[in-house]
């Protein structure tokens, strides 16, 4: 009970209510489809202009969903948030700022090995943070990025 009571609670000063509501789903908290993509898009829009603001270094974004997942006994290889990343890539496009959405290659690596790209030896398999195999197809994901986008730099 304490974890769903902590996802109501507040640990920030200032007004409670929230026009932009949220779901669970696997244990997460998500954007509910039915949110108006025009509630969340000015906030990702200031959060990447204060990012370009603060650089004239390239900025690239990596989308690391908990992707595949145990939900209900069964192994989810679909990304509940797949519109919101599409929305979120099409604003840094246009703000000239990469992105990279590792769904893919988690999905492809899961079908081809089995093996799980979150939990630890004593969490749950497929939640929580990156384990090692995660941060390994994290670090090809990049290095692909970055040979792509930067090949004359490196």
């Amino acid at each position: 009970n304490v974890a769903e009571k902590l996802q109501h609670m507040r640990f920030a000063p200032g007004p409670g209510a929230s026009k932009v509501s949220a779901k669970l789903h696997g244990g997460c908290r998500y954007l509910a489809d039915d949110v108006d993509p025009n509630l969340v898009a000015p906030s990702w829009m200031y959060a990447l202009e204060m990012l370009k603001s603060r650089t004239s270094e390239p900025i690239v974004l990596v989308l690391v969903p908990e992707v595949p997942a145990l939900q209900h006994g069964q192994v989810r290889c679909t990304n509940p948030q797949a519109r919101r990343s599409e929305q979120l890539a099409s604003l840094c496009r246009q703000r000239d700022i990469g992105y990279v959405d590792m769904t893919q290659a988690l999905v492809n690596d899961y079908l081809a090995t089995g093996r799980l790209s979150r939990g630890f030896d004593n969490g749950m398999p497929g939640c929580g943070h990156l384990n090692a195999h995660g941060h390994y197809l994290l670090s090809q994901q990049i290095c692909a990025y970055l040979r792509a986008h930067f090949a004359d730099s490196i």
